[in-house]
């Protein structure tokens, strides 16, 4: 699924494979303008064959932070993510 619009909504979705993130923008899939409609987009994109991703987040663009993301994230992932409020 490509970035479907140039201007994010405030939630972003973020999702790839697991061994082979494309890493930043380059993962970005979606955004919307509700928290539960990123989840969704999220959920979604996980379920397609096609795609075969195995992880996803979502990205406050007004909070600058994570917001939620799938318990799988990726071989080698972090455990902590990163505050960008500092």
């Amino acid at each position: 699924m490509a970035a479907e619009q140039t201007t994010p909504r405030r939630y972003c979705v973020f999702a790839g494979a697991d061994y082979y993130p494309s890493g930043g923008w380059h993962d970005f899939r979606a955004s919307r303008d509700t928290l539960g409609e990123a989840v969704q987009a999220a959920e979604e994109l996980m379920e397609d064959e096609f795609l075969q991703y195995s992880w996803w987040q979502v990205f406050d663009m007004d909070q600058r932070r994570i917001v939620a993301q799938s318990q799988y994230q990726g071989h080698g992932a972090p455990a902590t993510l990163p505050d960008l409020n500092k």
